[in-house]
């Protein structure tokens, strides 16, 4: 017997270069993989909040979630899919003030702000989606897909070695 998908509001978290995705439900923190052939369906990029329905992920239990459809939210609800980035600009931001020590890992962000690291991501996302940070994806090795580590800064110009030679 099938089981009964779920509907969720995801994140979209990381892009392949197939277009495969990961989603990060925000509420639960866990991960929902959105294959390449819905995701270029509804042209879903990085960043982008979308609906899906959900049924357990049995190909790979590191990933809870497996999508069964996938639409943008803001092709649903235009206002509310806008909210999360109109809001983060506002004020001063707690991690664009973290990051003006160097460069950061999501998880030492979440570490200084005390929240999760789904919340984190989320939040860096966002502000990632604004143009207000840089990401940088760090890979241990050359064949891997997914990468080891990202990287968060203010600038993409804060992940070069300074050039102390002048």
């Amino acid at each position: 017997m099938q089981p009964q998908p779920i509907k969720k509001t995801v994140q979209v978290i990381n892009q392949l270069e197939s277009k495969s995705s990961f989603g990060l439900d925000p509420d639960s923190g866990e991960q929902v993989f959105i294959g390449s052939r819905l995701c270029k369906q509804q042209g879903v990029e990085e960043g982008d909040m979308v609906d899906v329905f959900v049924i357990p992920n049995d190909r790979n239990p590191s990933v809870a979630w497996y999508a069964i459809y996938v639409r943008r939210a803001g092709d649903a609800e235009p206002a509310e899919a806008a909210t999360p980035v109109a809001q983060e600009p506002k004020g001063p931001s707690p991690i664009r003030a973290f990051l003006e020590d160097g460069p950061a890992t999501t998880r030492q962000v979440a570490d200084h702000l005390g929240i999760g690291t789904p919340d984190a991501t989320r939040r860096l996302m966002t502000l990632h989606k604004n143009g207000t940070v840089a990401r940088a994806e760090v890979r241990k090795r050359f064949d891997q897909e997914k990468a080891s580590y990202v990287v968060w800064a203010l600038d993409a110009h804060d992940f070069l070695p300074e050039d102390g030679d002048g």
